[in-house]
């Protein structure tokens, strides 16, 4: 969307208009007609200024976050003694203007409009004569808007129609220009008719539009007092979201507490099962040792039921003087024959050594 639309325009039979840019792009052409029934008509030599503030996005129409300016000035149409009017516009959004860039390009239009009119202020043709190409380009670069961002801050909901008397028109529009763009108390204006023409004025106010002064575009007392207020509120939002925020970190510091309590409980817990692994390992091992003794001395003890059984027959087989020697070896084995101790049977296999040596 463009940010920036030209226009020149005149009643020869109604309203025809030769628009560019934000005019084509919002379709806004009608809204250049002087609202002669309702608000005023023009005589000969009677021009009037009008801003406005206009929606720029058709999806919302209440934000008016967009200006328009036009000049116009009293024409006869060209069949007939019918009254009319000619002029000039420009609209625009987004940046705060340059007034005095935008009041001198739009009086440029306007003089190229009155070019149009004849001696008896009478439009001397149709639109479809007019030139066309004295619209500038809307892409162009005339230094018509400041960085700053033009915004809408209306203080009051209720739109107003409001009339103003300049000295000067071209020279004071500039300044009006500039405050209603940045004065907050101005934004909520439907229509701001200037003239320096008293019979237009008195026109006007017949019509039940409200009067104010020049110097009161300048006063920003009630934008001050309502940016003041809004201020005192944003303060107490502040005030309440830190003490929100606080109460958030005291709840964070505690929970962080709890955690750290509760990882040393878990660490705690992790190294007693640890530990109990560690001791069922050590268990595990120890069992599969005692099952590897036990089975060796399992294997000793049948080895020595097997002795036991041999030199129990040699006994019998012996001649009685070796008998008692041969009984007391029996109750030697019988004695330290014992699965549960390891070392007796180390010290029957001595003993049992000596006795064969004897017999």
């Amino acid at each position: 969307m463009n940010k920036v639309g030209y226009a020149i325009f005149g009643t020869t039979k109604g309203l025809e208009v030769i628009s560019n840019g934000l005019f084509k792009d919002l379709n806004i052409d009608g809204t250049l007609y002087l609202n002669t029934t309702s608000h005023t008509d023009l005589a000969i030599n009677e021009t009037v200024l009008l801003i406005k503030r206009i929606p720029t996005n058709p999806n919302n129409l209440e934000r008016k976050d967009g200006v328009l300016i036009a000049l116009y000035e009293y024409a006869g149409q060209n069949i007939g003694n019918r009254p009319g009017f000619i002029g000039s516009a420009l609209c625009f959004k987004d940046k705060v203007p340059n007034a005095d860039k935008i009041i001198q390009g739009l009086y440029f239009l306007f003089n190229k409009m009155k070019l149009n009119i004849d001696a008896k202020s009478k439009i001397k043709s149709g639109y479809a004569t007019w030139v066309k190409t004295v619209l500038p380009n809307p892409n162009g670069n005339f230094g018509l808007f400041s960085t700053q961002q033009l915004s809408y801050t209306p203080l009051v909901n209720k739109t107003e129609n409001l009339v103003v008397q300049l000295s000067n028109l071209r020279s004071d529009s500039i300044s009006l220009l500039t405050h209603v763009c940045l004065n907050y108390s101005f934004h909520n204006i439907n229509h701001l008719y200037a003239s320096a023409n008293t019979a237009v004025l008195n026109k006007l106010l017949k019509n039940g539009l409200k009067k104010i002064n020049f110097l009161d575009v300048f006063n920003y007392n009630p934008s001050i007092e309502v940016l003041g207020n809004n201020l005192q509120l944003l303060s107490g939002q502040i005030r309440r979201l830190n003490e929100q925020q606080k109460k958030i970190d005291s709840e964070i510091t505690n929970k962080n507490y709890n955690f750290r309590v509760l990882d040393a409980k878990y660490k705690d817990i992790l190294t007693r099962i640890e530990n109990k692994e560690k001791y069922i390992s050590s268990y595990i091992e120890e069992e599969k040792k005692y099952k590897a003794n036990y089975e060796g001395a399992k294997k000793k003890f049948d080895s020595i039921k097997l002795e036991t059984t041999r030199l129990t027959a040699k006994i019998q087989n012996n001649k009685p003087k070796d008998v008692e020697l041969a009984k007391l070896a029996v109750e030697v084995l019988k004695k330290h024959v014992s699965l549960n101790d390891w070392v007796s049977v180390e010290q029957f296999d001595q003993e049992k050594d000596e006795y064969t040596k004897k017999t």
